[in-house]
């Protein structure tokens, strides 16, 4: 771990912005000029996408990735700081956790695929500061790709993940829980 940076001097250093509607902060640092001709969703029209994007991103106890989907596959890259918990589900029998950071002796992972469609969220361990992870997605990403986990919805689809989705999630935009 680097204790010598701090959150503030990466978010100023990298140039990171917030990440409207997820959490945390990221740069777009690479997007394929490779484009190519996808269907996100069965139904809709093909539409153009970059072949990858890539992602620096920073969570910190204030601002991590709640829970959200997209609609392509992703990968988590950890590079320093904290450890981290990723959470991911796509109903209640199939909801995974995984420790991302530094101590491979302990098991952390140093990559976190995630398949496209499912629930998502990352935040950090108790006690952590920081995290800088590196994101790929592919084919790229685009902010119309992406859905926000409406807390209050998640409750209700998923009742038994209850304690996962209030710990990866904040109170809905209406006010409610």
């Amino acid at each position: 771990m680097n204790k010598e940076l701090t959150a503030t001097e990466l978010i100023t250093h990298l140039e990171l912005e917030p990440l409207p509607h997820e959490g945390g902060y990221f740069r777009q640092t690479f997007k394929s000029s490779l484009m190519l001709e996808v269907q996100s969703r069965e139904g809709d029209p093909p539409s153009s996408r970059s072949a990858s994007t890539l992602i620096f991103y920073l969570v910190t106890p204030e601002s991590f990735s709640t829970l959200h989907r997209i609609r392509h596959d992703e990968v988590f890259h950890f590079y320093l700081g904290d450890p981290v918990e990723s959470l991911s589900f796509s109903s209640e029998l199939d909801c995974d956790r995984v420790r991302m950071g530094s101590d491979l002796i302990k098991g952390d992972a140093l990559q976190r695929p995630i398949q496209r469609g499912r629930w998502q969220g990352l935040k950090l361990c108790p006690g952590g500061q920081w995290a800088l992870l590196g994101c790929s997605v592919a084919p790229g990403f685009e902010f119309e790709d992406f859905e926000a986990g409406r807390r209050s919805q998640l409750l209700k689809d998923y009742p038994r993940l209850k304690d996962a989705i209030l710990e990866f999630t904040l109170g809905d935009a209406s006010g409610s829980s």
